[in-house]
């Protein structure tokens, strides 16, 4: 086991490098998730994604907000996974914060103006299908790639 500094020092990564059948589940959720999540995009047929007919409201928005895996995983990282400022934790996380929001706000924002684009082309399902099948399989190389270097390091 540890010292009880290094766990200080490491927060919630120490917690989980102390407990590896933890850290292993975890990884092998989100595996899990996100192997789903491609099977979903890549058997949608000619939809593109997994998009519904209905225009999502306010409320489903805050509700994948909340639920958001993805998200948990990107923040628990960028905000337990190492320290910069370790003397001063009020202003590490000021800094974390502007940080996220300098990469995410553009990046969301792209994001959602390639999905209108796509969407109003006027694509044919073959077109459609070709887009679902690539995205799938962009997100199974990015999961067994993760998979792949997770098992190397952790040896």
């Amino acid at each position: 086991m540890q010292s009880i500094a290094n766990k200080k020092k490491g927060g919630l990564s120490a917690l989980l490098m102390e407990f590896p059948l933890l850290r292993g589940a975890l990884f092998l959720l989100s595996l899990v998730y996100f192997t789903y999540f491609a099977v979903r995009i890549g058997f949608a047929g000619t939809e593109l994604g997994i998009l519904s007919r209905k225009v999502p409201r306010c409320r489903d928005g805050i509700m994948l907000m909340l639920f958001n895996p993805k998200a948990y995983l990107t923040m628990s990282a960028l905000f337990l996974g190492f320290p910069l400022l370790s003397f001063n934790p009020v202003n590490e996380v000021i800094i974390k914060v502007i940080v996220a929001n300098i990469v995410w706000v553009p990046g969301h924002l792209i994001w959602l103006y390639a999905g209108v684009k796509v969407n109003s082309l006027n694509l044919t399902p073959r077109a459609k299908r070709a887009i679902n099948l690539i995205l799938a399989a962009v997100i199974i190389f990015m999961v067994f790639g993760s998979a792949v270097v997770s098992m190397q390091t952790s040896a």
